[in-house]
Order: C-alpha cells, then structure tokens, then sequence
C-alpha cells in the first residue's frame, strides 16, 4: 500500500510549480508509504508522477515506483493490491519477460497486453495513474468499490492527482451544497465530488483518460455494479464457499507480518475460521472497559475455538483531547465515531510491526446484514397491506417524532412517501440544518433516495450501501484509520467474484426476510463457526461516546469548538442541542458529526 501523486502540464514544458507542489505535497502521503519516496519526472518534463512506498510484495530494490518501461514508454505509479496478480502473470509470462515479482509490474504489463481494458483484468484494490509516452494517453483509476481513494483537480492547463485531499486544500474553499448533503447523508450525493470546490475524486469503477495532445480528459466506466440475478443453481453454497476460501487465501499473500481483525460478529468470524485453516494466525481486537460495548466473550469464542495467536486491545476511557487529536489526523471528515476505535486498533498492529491486516468489511453491505434491510422490507408489507388510502392528515404528527432525530423515525419518509427507498442513517434534515448551521452556509438539497422499480425494495437499499455508503464512509474510515499507521488492510468480503456473485447469483430472499438477515452467509458460516454461535445477534462497531458528552468539563471544550470565532454552526441552537444530548434527547452521534466537520475546518484553515 502505498501514495500517490502527480502533476500533468499540457503546455508540453517543464513547469517549475507543478514539481514545486508534487514536492511540496509527497509529504502528507509519508504515512501511507513510509518505506521509500521517489518522484519521476517525463523525458519532456510535462509530466511529474511521485510515489510513497509501503512494501508488503517483493521487498527488493528492483521494485520501486513509479516504475519505469523505458523501452515501452511505459509508467506506473501505483497504490493497492493486486490479488489475482500471480494468474495474471501466468497468462502474461507467455509473451512478456518479467523483471520482478511484484504486482506493479504486471499492471504494466498488463496495459501492454490488453490495452485500455487491462483495468477489467485487476482484482484487488487501487488507485493508479500509468502513463503511455508513445499514445501520448495518461489513464487515472480507481479500483471497482472505492477501496483507495483518489483526488484530482482538472485545469485548462494541467491536472493534479493525489491520494489525499489535503494536498488541495489550500487550492478550494468548501462547497455549501455538499456541505449541506454531508451534514444530512454523511457524504456527498454525486460521487465524484468532495467537500471542496472544483476538487474532484475518481468514482469506484471509473477512470480517466488524459490525452496530452488533445488537452483533454475522458471519463470511462470499467464496471458498474451488475444488480441482476442471472442462476439460482442448487450449488450456490458450494460455489460461493470455493470463491470465499480462494479469496481469503489471495489476501493473506504478503512478505510481510500479517494478522486478522476480529470483531466477534459473523464477517470477520467466518474470515478467521477460513484463514485459520489455511495457516495459524495472529488476530487482534477492539474490546471495551464499558460492558454496554464489549464483545470480549465472543470474540474469546472464536479465537479459542480456532487457536489463533490473540491479542485484546482494551480502551477503558478516552478523553475528548484524545478524540480530538485521532480526528485531526483525517483529511476529510468521516462522520462515524467509530473511527476512534479503528484508528487505535491499527496503531497499535502498527507499534507491533504488522503492515497488512485481513478483516471482514463489506459483509453488511454485500450480503444484506443491516436493520434497515430488514425494517424496509417489514414496512413495505405493512404499508401494502394496511395503508392503502391517504394518510397525509398524520404528517403534522410524523414530523414531530422525526424531529427527535432517533434512527427509529428515520424511517417515517418511507411510510409516508411512496417508492422512495432513503438513505439510512441520515444525520440532519432540513428543519434541523436550518437550525444548527448559519443561515449563510444553509443550502436545501436533496436525501439520497432511490426510486429504481427495476429493483425490491431491499436491492435499492442495497444499492445505495455499496455505491455510497461503503465507498464514501466505510472505506474512506478504513483507508484512513488504517494508512494513517501505515498498515495496508484488506476486505476479501469486498473481492469482484463474492460481489459479483451475492449481485447475480443470489435471490433477495437469500439474503434478508422479515425477520432474518444476512441469511445466506448465516448458513456458510454455520459450517465453519462453533454450534454455539450466536448468529443473531447484530452488534456495530459502536464507541461510547455518551461516557465523554456527560462530563460537564468535556462538553464544555466540544461548546467551545463548536462556537469558536469561525464556527459555521448557530451559537444559540448549539447550546440547545449540547443540552439535549446531555439528556439524551438528541443522539451523541450528531454532535460528534458537527465536531469533525468543524474541527477540520479550523485545522486545515479551510476558506468557507
């Protein structure tokens, strides 16, 4: 796992500030590739690609990046993980020669066999940017589900890319309109846009193609998410169950210290049953002090059911300072609290020299584990069976219980407003936007929804979780929380094959009923996991944030952040709030999302 970053000049000549900023900006991507730092710049000088590297294949000195073809013209600065490289380079070594051992080449040679559709043959995870000398073409991708991210700014006179997007952030200032959408979805609605203006990133299955000659650039998809069943063979559990272990298998392929990730819950349960078979392992967990929070009794259950070499990393209190200080690090806000346990679990693997670590992300997403599921499908029937005539007299009603903002009225749009499938969860809606942020700064902008009559109503949930959700706030939490201790993480759950085949081979039945979820994946889990496994039980990854908003002394630091000299929230309608939450009338969660945004804004100096 790696940085990358570069800078493309269309006038053909070597620019002074464009290598003044790639050398500049190399340094924030330092902890995504502590290993090696390396920036090439073009025979013409127009183009400058730069490269932090973290070594996990092929340690030697021969594979470095960017990596140059020079006899090709050919080069490659590249960050992920390329799991079926060892085929690809099977295939490849009949017409290619190979100088190292390590999946960047192949990319490489990859483009040279196949051409603009190489990216269609990498499974795995990336975001890379290869140049072609000779075709005078640059293509810029980002891997199928958005695993690594990757930003760009497009000029008439250059384009920019990097891994991160505080390389960019003193070049924009923030876009109210995806201000608004990120403080009620979490994240904005078009998925190429980020928090800041004119600064782009590449959508999950996307790439870019830069033509230096044309001056021009070209977006292409390589895969779109295929949400049409094609077979319902009775072989499906044994034809998933070869694809799962083969892929878990590709994911514990490293030269470097490996562990698993395991929370207790069913996803990272059945990966470890899986990898425990194949090697013995060292896993690490999250457990918490607060009995409310611990799942130290069944993660027990699986690590000494499959004698792993296990490892508990306790949190017994965390101080707001030290909320605040792992929330600066990020370069974007991500507004889930659990980034405070994930950013402790990774460094601590880091302060215990593991660079790669395997867990069970994606399963919810992919095969169908979350409530809403579940209480969709529920209201769905309700909705058909009992409210076939007009219940519009009961918004007045409605809209009282949705201001309270608990996830349960989440869920009246749905009653109320037919065939609209909503993001859920959400943060703030409109009436109480207009309240909490300045007036100045208040834009109406729309829910993520989804009205797709193409697809139940479980799949346009779906939908959104695996093109939204898990690119734009799962992963982007992942990547963070994990790169930012230089640890490359892992989500075999998320490889092409197991989404490709949950999307096309799997009913909706198999996944979720009124009463059930993640049914399909319950029952390959029930032939690894120990009988007394509670496959029922739904625990997320939460953190006890209402431990710290209780205090008198800690909620009067976050009142002081909030309404700091250049706050975008009301000062009067904070205090209201802060209250509420101390009663729990209003959930912790949404001052903890008001707390990140604001504190990005006052570390980075971003311009509003």
């Amino acid at each position: 796992m790696c940085g990358i970053i570069g800078a493309i000049n269309y006038s053909g000549n070597f620019n002074a500030n464009d290598n003044q900023w790639v050398e500049s900006e190399i340094k924030y991507l330092r902890h995504r590739g502590p290993d090696d730092e390396k920036i090439w710049t073009s025979s013409f000088k127009d183009v400058i690609f730069g490269h932090t590297k973290l070594s996990i294949i092929d340690l030697s000195d021969n594979n470095t990046q960017p990596m140059h073809d020079e006899s090709n013209g050919i080069t490659l600065t590249f960050n992920g993980e390329i799991y079926n490289y060892l085929d690809l380079r099977n295939t490849l070594s009949k017409n290619f020669k190979f100088q190292t051992n390590s999946d960047t080449e192949v990319i490489i040679k990859s483009y040279l066999k196949w051409g603009e559709s190489f990216l269609e043959k990498l499974e795995g995870m990336f975001a890379l940017a290869l140049l072609d000398e000779k075709k005078k073409n640059i293509y810029i991708a980002r891997d199928r589900l958005g695993e690594k991210p990757l930003f760009y700014l497009s000029m008439k006179d250059k384009f920019l890319f990097s891994s991160e997007l505080k390389s960019f952030h003193s070049w924009s200032k923030i876009d109210k309109k995806v201000l608004n959408e990120t403080l009620l979805n979490g994240f904005p609605i078009n998925r190429s846009e980020t928090l800041l203006i004119d600064i782009k990133q590449i959508e999950p299955g996307e790439f870019l193609k830069v033509q230096l000659e044309h001056k021009n650039v070209i977006k292409k998809k390589f895969w779109n998410l295929p949400f049409n069943v094609k077979s319902t063979t009775s072989s499906k559990e044994i034809d998933f169950d070869k694809i799962l272990n083969l892929n878990i298998e590709k994911c514990l392929n490293s030269d470097v210290k490996t562990c698993v990730t395991l929370s207790g819950g069913l996803d990272s349960s059945l990966v470890t049953a899986i990898a425990s078979k194949q090697k013995k392992i060292d896993t690490f967990s999250i457990v918490f002090k607060d009995k409310n929070f611990d799942e130290r009794k069944h993660i027990s259950k699986i690590s000494n059911y499959f004698k792993t070499n296990h490892n508990e990393i306790e949190i017994d209190e965390c101080s707001l300072e030290e909320v605040i200080n792992i929330i600066k690090k990020f370069d974007l806000p991500v507004l889930d609290s659990s980034i405070i346990p994930s950013y402790i679990l990774f460094n601590k693997l880091h302060q215990n020299n593991y660079k790669v670590a395997v867990g069970g992300d994606g399963g919810d997403e992919i095969f169908g584990g979350y409530n809403h599921y579940r209480i969709f499908n529920k209201i769905n029937k309700i909705r058909n069976k009992f409210f076939n005539f007009d219940i519009s007299f009961l918004n007045f009603f409605f809209k009282k219980i949705e201001n309270l903002n608990f996830k349960g009225a989440q869920y009246i749009d749905f009653l109320t407003q037919d065939k609209l499938v909503y993001k859920i969860p959400f943060f703030f809606k409109k009436n109480l936007r207009q309240k909490i942020i300045k007036s100045k700064y208040f834009e109406d902008i729309n829910h993520l929804k989804s009205n797709n009559q193409s697809v139940d109503i479980i799949r346009q949930s779906q939908f959104i979780d695996i093109g939204h959700t898990l690119p734009l706030s799962l992963l982007n939490k992942l990547d963070r929380c994990s790169m930012l201790n230089s640890v490359e993480s892992r989500s075999p759950l998320l490889s092409k094959d197991i989404v490709e085949f949950s999307l096309t081979q799997l009913e909706t039945s198999d996944l979720v009923s009124e009463n059930n979820q993640k049914k399909f994946l319950k029952k390959i889990g029930s032939n690894y996991l120990p009988k007394s496994f509670v496959f029922d039980r739904k625990q997320g990854f939460s953190f006890p944030l209402i431990n710290i908003f209780k205090n008198q002394k800690e909620m009067k630091k976050i009142e002081e952040i909030l309404t700091s000299r250049n706050s975008i929230y009301d000062h009067e309608n904070i205090i209201k709030m802060i209250k509420a939450t101390k009663v729990s009338k209003v959930r912790s969660e949404l001052i903890f999302c008001l707390l990140n945004i604001q504190i990005w804004i006052n570390k980075n100096n971003i311009e509003i």
